[in-house]
């Protein structure tokens, strides 16, 4: 029995130090995106370039 939890341990271990690192590194570039397509989006409104904000509303979208 106490092998069955070291093992599952062991292996619950190797798994999270494997798998996080790439999906944050993941998101952060996705946030980073993200942000940066929102405020060109933003800017293109106060400047009055509506079609340039849809354009960048709907990159943001497909970005989420």
């Amino acid at each position: 029995m106490q092998t069955h939890k070291t093992l599952a341990a062991a292996l619950l271990c190797a798994l999270l130090s494997v798998l996080p690192a790439p999906a944050l590194a993941q998101d952060d570039a996705a946030t980073e995106r993200a942000r940066r397509i929102l405020a060109e989006a933003e800017a293109n409104h106060e400047a009055g370039r509506e079609a340039l904000a849809a354009e960048r509303y709907l990159q943001l979208y497909e970005a989420l």
